[in-house]
């Protein structure tokens, strides 16, 4: 239980941070005056990259689960991700599947 504790912790503090990130999109493309507000015609934040019918939540989710558990499918382009959203998709990289579905598939080999 401890171990299961450890990763969704790490799980749910990388998806909150990567999630904001997104959401909040790129300061320095609302210089040059575009809209990155969300209104009822467009869903806000840095949806470059991203498939549209998924949006910014289920982008971010898909990323860190593949990318924690070496799956390499993607659903969104993580270059197109803004600084700190792209740190999570890394960090979870170097961590080296630490996500519970990888440790899930250890578990039943044993």
């Amino acid at each position: 239980m401890a171990v299961l504790t450890a990763m969704m912790v790490l799980i749910v503090a990388l998806l909150s941070l990567a999630e904001i990130s997104e959401q909040r999109g790129n300061p320095l493309i609302a210089q040059l005056g575009v809209d990155q507000a969300a209104s009822a015609t467009q869903s806000g934040g840095n949806m470059e990259g991203k498939e549209t019918r998924f949006g910014i939540g289920a982008s971010a989710l898909f990323t860190i689960i593949t990318t924690g558990t070496s799956t390499g499918a993607v659903n969104n382009m993580h270059d197109s991700l803004t600084p700190l959203g792209g740190l999570v998709p890394l960090a979870m990289m170097q961590l080296g599947e630490v996500a519970p579905a990888a440790s899930a598939r250890v578990y039943i080999r044993c």
